[in-house]
């Protein structure tokens, strides 16, 4: 048999989703690492191409569930800062980059993305354990947040990190 005493802190929740930041390592404060991968499409992009601007990383796969579900707030997130010189860049997990920009196409996200490739240099590189995983890069190339996961937590997170290097959200 079977019983069960949970703690006195204990609280019944709709969904699960965790209360607190959870950095998958302690980059925070630290300069990114440089990162050269090839786009969906072909084109070979680096991060140093976009130094001065600031950087919003999103770690993900089409197979991701919760990365899936994270997409339209970062759709939105992206249209809201676009014009103020934040750069989104999806890093992508998929096993190709042919299923990745399907997927893109036939929900309309329009942002740049890279491919990881099999090798998942950038996952290494930023120490990336699990997805979906967002890292906002400052106009100094210095990670400011780190988060894993998707939900209300992360978004927040991410939406008060970029507003206190200055972009104007709603």
């Amino acid at each position: 048999l079977f019983a069960y005493d949970p703690p006195r802190t204990f609280r019944e929740v709709d969904r699960l989703e965790r209360a607190f930041s959870r950095p998958a390592a302690d980059l925070n404060g630290k300069p990114a690492p440089e990162l050269s991968l090839q786009s969906l499409t072909g084109e070979t992009v680096s991060l140093s191409q976009f130094r001065g601007k600031i950087i919003l990383l999103d770690f993900w796969a089409a197979w991701c569930a919760p990365c899936r579900t994270q997409l339209p707030a970062l759709a939105r997130l992206h249209r809201e800062s676009k014009d103020q010189g934040v750069v989104l860049l999806g890093i992508n997990d998929d096993e190709s980059p042919e299923i990745a920009l399907k997927y893109l196409r036939e929900n309309g996200y329009d942002w740049q993305n890279l491919f990881d490739g099999t090798q998942k240099d950038a996952r290494a590189k930023f120490k990336v354990a699990g997805i979906p995983a967002l890292v906002v890069i400052d106009q100094q190339g210095v990670i400011v947040e780190y988060q894993v996961g998707s939900g209300e937590t992360s978004e927040q997170a991410v939406r008060v990190a970029l507003q206190k290097l200055g972009v104007k959200l709603p």
